[in-house]
């Protein structure tokens, strides 16, 4: 019986450091969410550019 209680406090345990530590990833992303949509679509933009020069090159 007494390994039960010990399995639950480690589970609890670690669901609780999982939560902390999704909490912290989505402050870190708050923050920082307009620089990273700014390189996705930077990123994105370079991607179409490199396939129109790809296709224009394709037709000669």
């Amino acid at each position: 019986m007494a390994a039960a209680w010990i399995t639950d406090v480690v589970l609890a345990g670690v669901a609780t450091v999982d939560l902390m530590i999704t909490v912290v990833a989505w402050g870190v992303y708050r923050r920082r969410r307009a620089e990273l949509d700014a390189a996705g679509a930077e990123a994105v933009g370079e991607f179409h550019a490199h396939l129109t020069v790809a296709r224009r090159d394709d037709t000669d």
